[in-house]
């Protein structure tokens, strides 16, 4: 028997909104520790310099994939 893989897929910018939210009211410092990342490297994310580790991903329990999306189009002569 085949189960069905119930899942939602999410944006980047998602994953950093949830970030977000989940820090609340929280210091950057102290919502960092929780997460097990430096202060820094949250800001990094919030500001679009780097993306979403594995750590931030575990904290919320999220997988990454990778898609290759191949697109054939008419070449003009």
């Amino acid at each position: 028997m085949e189960v069905a893989k119930t899942y939602s897929t999410m944006t980047e910018q998602e994953v950093i909104d949830l970030l977000r939210t989940a820090q609340g009211d929280r210091s950057l410092r102290a919502f960092a520790k929780e997460i097990g990342v430096t202060p820094a490297y949250v800001s990094d994310v919030y500001n679009g310099r780097r993306s979403p580790g594995p750590k931030i991903l575990k904290y919320f329990n999220i997988g990454k994939t990778r898609r290759t999306v191949v697109e054939y189009v008419f070449l003009r002569r």
